[in-house]
């Protein structure tokens, strides 16, 4: 009673942008939903049309303000003929994270300067037509999660996985400097070129779909990610890198292929970790199957690491490993943070990961990690023919490329 009509607007803008900002924070888990792509051309189901891709690359290219208003006007517009509907899903979808990203940043009305000082200086109107395109975004990002999210997840499918060591892993290995320069363990006589004809064959349950409600969970850990099946190659590959020796995996996944490649080379202690308890509840499963007893499988928020039981206060670990753990900006400082909090000092982490063109954050994190002053780099690309050996993974495409990364702490390579 009593407030000026300006005094409601304010309180309504005010409640506007914080209803916004939670409906952003949730729909922005709809890109871990999708397959990420290269660009809109790689990977798409050949029935795209061509007139759909069109109007969805645009919304990518365009900058912000009008134009981009323009381009999913455009996009919402298509969307009203039933017989473009199945096309212009196809191609968000074709899209990825990449489309999910900006659908996300419109919605939330993040556009550049430039396009929130046009607004700021236009009427009411024009405000109105940029809360319109905010709304369009939002439509836009809930069909395509009602496309790809599922009620609930229900039955179960159970993989079997053949990993066999190869001369590239090895290579790859030894390229890092890998074998025999972590503290402890490990045969003292043993050349570090010694090459292993390791055969590991890993049996695996994991939810044949991703149906966790989008409000609920992110099926990020219940996809096979193939960074998960090149770093366990280079780990049977190269066995003295972990005999012996204490091991974490950060951003387990649900299978826990690493962590069982990491027990059958004779590691020590192995403690596998990532934030989603199903997903650790199944690599408790999974790891029973195959090389099972020595494998803990625990969750872990990184940013209350001090929070999981399993490892003490002050425990550190000769072998961090972590298999694209990289895919979006606001991980590149928090893993930077378990580096420095459970990498021994004379130890190593092994990172493999999909790169910078696939990924968002990897190259900030490349950059981030080579201006570590307490850590020393070695980043290198992983062998085409390992790639090549990737089949049957549906988060993997042609034209994907990996990176391996080994870091130490500065002044401890030995």
């Amino acid at each position: 009673q009593g407030s000026s009509p300006s005094c409601l607007c304010v309180l309504t803008g005010e409640l506007s942008s914080c209803l916004r900002s939670v409906l952003v924070r949730v729909v922005a888990q709809a890109s871990l939903l999708l397959v990420t792509r290269m660009t809109l051309t790689v990977g798409a189901p050949s029935s795209v049309n061509e007139e759909c891709t069109a109007a969805v690359r645009k919304m990518l290219e365009v900058a912000s303000g009008k134009p981009l208003q323009v381009a999913v006007d455009e996009v919402s517009k298509m969307l009203e003929n039933k017989a473009l509907e199945e096309g212009i899903i196809l191609a968000l979808v074709a899209a990825g994270t990449a489309i999910t990203r900006r659908l996300c940043d419109i919605a939330a009305g993040a556009s550049d300067d430039n396009g929130k000082e046009e607004v700021q200086d236009e009427a009411s109107a024009a405000r109105g037509t940029l809360e319109n395109t905010q709304f369009k975004a939002e439509a836009l990002l809930s069909l395509m999660a009602s496309r790809t999210a599922s009620p609930l997840m229900a039955s179960m499918q159970e993989i079997h996985c053949v990993i066999t060591a190869s001369a590239s892993a090895r290579c790859l290995a030894v390229h890092g400097s890998l074998c025999g320069c972590a503290e402890g363990g490990g045969d003292s006589d043993e050349h570090s070129g010694e090459e292993s004809k390791e055969c590991l064959e890993v049996r695996f349950r994991v939810p044949d779909k991703c149906g966790f409600i989008l409000r609920r969970a992110s099926p990020i850990p219940f996809l096979v990610w193939p960074c998960s099946q090149l770093l366990a190659e280079v780990l049977v590959s190269a066995p003295n890198l972990i005999r012996g020796r204490s091991v974490l995996e950060l951003g387990c996944g649900c299978h826990g292929i690493v962590a069982s490649a990491a027990a059958r080379a004779g590691a020590a202690r192995i403690v596998a970790t990532d934030a989603s308890l199903e997903a650790v509840e199944l690599t408790a499963a999974n790891a029973a199957l195959n090389e099972g007893n020595i494998v803990v499988a625990t969750a872990m928020d990184w940013e209350h690491p001090e929070e999981c039981l399993d490892i003490g206060p002050d425990e550190k670990f000769q072998l961090v490993l972590g298999a694209d753990i990289v895919h979006e900006a606001d991980h590149v400082a928090l893993v930077i943070s378990m580096l420095h909090r459970f990498l021994a000092p004379v130890g190593l982490a092994v990172i493999i990961n999909a790169n910078e063109h696939t990924r968002f954050g990897v190259d900030a994190f490349k950059a981030a990690l080579r201006e570590e002053r307490r850590f020393e780099v070695d980043i290198c690309t992983v062998p085409s023919d390992m790639v090549e050996r990737l089949t049957g993974f549906e988060t993997h495409g042609d034209g994907i490329a990996y990176d391996a990364y080994w870091v130490r702490r500065a002044g401890f390579r030995s």
